[in-house]
């Protein structure tokens, strides 16, 4: 891993110990083989739910996409986000990985990570 990438890993590290989850429940190094989630960082503080949609979906059917927001004024200074794309299937989750890395998003480069597996719940479907 490069050192820009480690620093920025580093500086959600802190960001994410401060909320509910710990860093070891939200992303790991080692891709979990089971895992369709990817953790997305570095991204531009009003880039949204939708633009990662348009910009994820092109590599298959996703099943949430959740961007963690600034909840104090440090983190808003810090004019970075960071989220979650679950995909259905590892396969395109491989892929969207391996082709969105370093991609540019609204002038930040994207940095991403497998995030640990998320269990979905079944649409429930009521009439």
């Amino acid at each position: 891993m490069r050192e820009i990438d480690q620093m920025i890993l580093e500086q959600d590290t802190n960001r994410m110990s401060h909320s509910t989850f710990s860093s070891a429940e939200i992303y790991s190094q080692e891709p979990p083989s089971v895992s369709t989630n990817l953790y997305v960082g570095n991204l531009h503080p009003e880039t949204n739910e939708q633009e990662l949609t348009q910009l994820f979906e092109t590599y298959g059917p996703i099943h949430s996409v959740k961007i963690m927001w600034p909840r104090s004024a440090e983190e808003r200074q810090r004019q970075r986000n960071c989220g979650f794309i679950n995909f259905k299937t590892r396969h395109e989750a491989e892929e969207a990985l391996k082709r969105l890395q370093d991609r540019e998003c609204r002038g930040h480069r994207l940095v991403i990570e497998w995030g640990k597996p998320v269990h979905v719940r079944a649409s429930r479907w009521y009439y």
